[in-house]
């Protein structure tokens, strides 16, 4: 059997000054973009919780003129218990095609795809 000699330890990592340097460098790098990054958070969140949106038809804007393709007069409803937004087409306009009404209201409301609303849920719709 053969034995090995032990090797001696080797000895710790030295940095020259060049690389103590560039290690801070990279540390204030680090830490200096994650500052920016923070600060950027902040400004958007308390933009966000001053400054919610308005809601489409809400008078924030003036009437569209016209023929343009922009809605009409609207109004602000409560959906009712039980109530789909086809029986809201017969409640404000009833001398109109339902399913223009229904993708208006979509439209207005930016709906998800699935169309489902809640009792108590405010919504703007066309008027007639």
């Amino acid at each position: 059997m053969t034995t090995r000699a032990l090797s001696p330890p080797s000895p710790p990592l030295r940095l020259t000054r060049r690389g103590r340097r560039l290690v801070a460098v990279l540390r204030w790098a680090v830490l200096s973009v994650t500052a920016v990054a923070a600060a950027v958070a902040v400004v958007l969140l308390v933009a966000a919780l001053l400054a919610p949106g308005a809601v489409a038809g809400d008078g924030s804007a003036p009437p569209a003129p016209p023929g343009t393709g922009a809605p009409g007069p609207v109004v602000e409803v409560v959906v009712a218990p039980g109530e789909t937004l086809w029986a809201l087409a017969a409640r404000h306009a009833p001398e109109r095609d339902p399913r223009d009404f229904v993708a208006e209201v979509y439209r207005l409301n930016e709906l998800p795809p699935s169309g489902l609303v809640r009792a108590g849920q405010s919504l703007v719709v066309p008027v007639g």
